[in-house]
């Protein structure tokens, strides 16, 4: 940038401070400490100025000399004043403060964002600063971070490293990072840990791996929500930040695979698995089209597809023939089982299921006598009951979904709590029913839990008040059963416990009180002793100063 430009001495009151200089804070001591250099050895960089009126000037470099001006009293200072826009004045400034050794990384990741506004390209700022891609972007990512940390990061309590791991992420996370695992107060803060284990546990925390989904992840390659794009290298796919389009990304390849197989296999079943998780979020979208969906009987796996082995490791031509002729026969192998099921489903006596897992879809079958006319007749009545059923739960679940939405948005009319809202009410309180209690309410089955409709059953014949008693103490019982410690709970849990054990807590109390007091008289001895010892030592010292005086 070629400018023109002169020297002269400029009036300190004809000079404003630069308001588009990205450093924030000027520390008093390092100003007092230019004031004294340039006392002693004088002023060897003038300022660099520009005229914005008459007699009026505004800092582009040199804001620091000239508060140390300001500082010895000076009335005027040296200084080169350019013919340049305030544009061109800004860029100047920046470059000058990214290259001082003592920006902070806060301050030198804002003067980044704007000399990228005005030059709008990183190649540019690499040629005219000197630094490295790599490095440019860092700094320039720095802006993403949350308050809370960009102050970390100011005062020097986490390094630039840290920081830089932390501003990948969503301000969301950001925020739950901060307030779980940079609070000084916790024994098990994240204050003293290196970059790299950082950016592990935030990514155990709260990330999924992309290599765990099967749907197209195309959009992912280049989506800003993926770590693999957070560096230049990555080994893999990645991992997700954004668990919101995870889920639906999922969930739409899900819904559509499952229809697609259900439309290419007419005969084939949608169902549950029987041990692993399913994806509700499918279940139900399969549902409101009116698929069928089984709970899945334990049946066997279709045969998995052989992997293709890997030759990257593999040194000699023998081996990897070896490797491919074990590949090709497995494979010889899997495509005939593949082709005896399919027969068999032809059939008719195979039935497959599609199991709809949480993030795949698997197939599994059960093998049984090819079905007569009968029984195809029997199989289509029992299927269009199924779906009158099927019906039946989507207008329960639906209606369902509604009110819960509906009675969480609004607040419940005031009234007296009715007989009806009691019912309810012991509903619930019997989930903590002692099984020694069991026959006292009319279970003779020998479980650990009340059904829901034992539950029922109890409330609707109605509750004697020494049966609701029960109900209630045994709620009580169990709410106690976190007492631990001194607390509210531990006072609540000794008080109900005397109050129909009053002997026996007590005998309990005075066991432990006895200890206690064998114990504190011994502790009670020793610091009297201790303390017996530091008087004689204080008289002691008294005694020295006084004959030292």
């Amino acid at each position: 940038m070629k400018t023109k430009e002169f020297f002269q001495q400029v009036s300190l009151n004809e000079i404003q401070p630069n308001e588009a200089n990205v450093r924030e804070c000027f520390d008093n001591a390092s100003i007092q400490e230019l004031a004294d250099s340039i006392q002693n050895s004088g002023l060897i960089n003038p300022l660099t100025l520009r005229a914005v009126g008459k007699n009026q000037y505004a800092i582009i470099c040199g804001e620091r000399r000239f508060r140390a001006a300001q500082l010895l009293g000076w009335k005027s200072i040296n200084a080169y004043i350019k013919d340049v826009t305030a544009e061109e004045a800004q860029e100047l400034c920046l470059i000058e403060n990214i290259q001082r050794e003592d920006i902070s990384p806060i301050e030198e990741a804002k003067a980044y964002e704007k000399l990228l506004q005005t030059s709008g390209e990183i190649n540019e700022l690499i040629s005219r600063t000197g630094k490295s891609e790599k490095y440019i972007r860092v700094r320039l990512k720095l802006n993403h971070l949350i308050a809370d940390f960009a102050e970390l990061l100011q005062t020097g309590e986490i390094g630039i490293g840290v920081a830089a791991v932390i501003c990948e992420y969503s301000e969301e996370i950001q925020k739950d990072v901060h307030s779980r695992f940079f609070d000084k107060t916790s024994y098990s803060n994240w204050f003293n840990l290196p970059q790299e284990a950082v950016k592990k546990r935030i990514e155990s925390n709260y990330t999924s791996c992309l290599k765990d989904y099967k749907f197209n992840k195309q959009e992912c390659a280049s989506c800003p929500h993926n770590t693999a794009n957070f560096s230049l290298f990555c080994e893999d796919s990645g991992k997700c930040v954004n668990p919101t389009c995870l889920q639906e990304k999922n969930a739409s390849y899900l819904t559509a695979e499952a229809i697609r197989i259900k439309q290419e296999n007419p005969l084939a079943v949608l169902c549950k698995p029987v041990y692993s998780q399913t994806n509700d979020t499918v279940i139900e979208r399969l549902l409101l089209q009116e698929y069928e969906i089984k709970d899945n009987a334990n049946c066997r796996y279709y045969p998995n597809e052989p992997k293709q082995p890997d030759f990257s490791n593999i040194e000699t031509e023998e081996e990897k023939e070896h490797l491919a002729q074990l590949y090709q026969n497995k494979m010889q192998e899997y495509n005939e089982s593949i082709k005896l099921l399919e027969q068999k489903e032809e059939e008719g006596s195979l039935t497959r299921f599609v199991v709809i897992q949480d993030k795949n879809i698997v197939f599994q079958y059960q093998e049984h006598e090819a079905e007569s006319k009968e029984n195809e007749l029997q199989k289509e009545l029992k299927s269009l009951q199924d779906k009158d059923k099927r019906n039946t739960e989507l207008k329960t679940i639906n209606t369902i979904k509604d009110t819960k939405a509906f009675i969480e948005a609004n607040d419940i009319p005031h009234s007296e709590f009715s007989e009806s809202e009691e019912k309810y009410l012991y509903f619930f309180l019997l989930d903590a029913l002692d099984r020694k209690h069991h026959q006292d309410l009319g279970v003779t089955k020998d479980t650990y839990y009340v059904s829901e409709n034992e539950k029922k059953e109890i409330v609707e014949r109605g509750l004697s008040e020494e049966l609701k008693t029960i109900i209630k103490r045994d709620f009580l019982v169990k709410g106690f059963r976190t007492a631990f410690g001194k607390g509210v709970t531990s006072d609540y849990f000794i008080a109900f416990a005397k109050e129909h054990f009053h002997d026996d807590v007590e005998k309990i109390e005075q066991k432990y009180t006895e200890v206690y007091n064998k114990r504190f008289k011994k502790i009670k001895e020793q610091i009297a002793s201790i303390k017996k010892q530091l008087k004689q030592g204080k008289k002691k010292m008294q005694e020295a100063s006084k004959k030292a005086a």
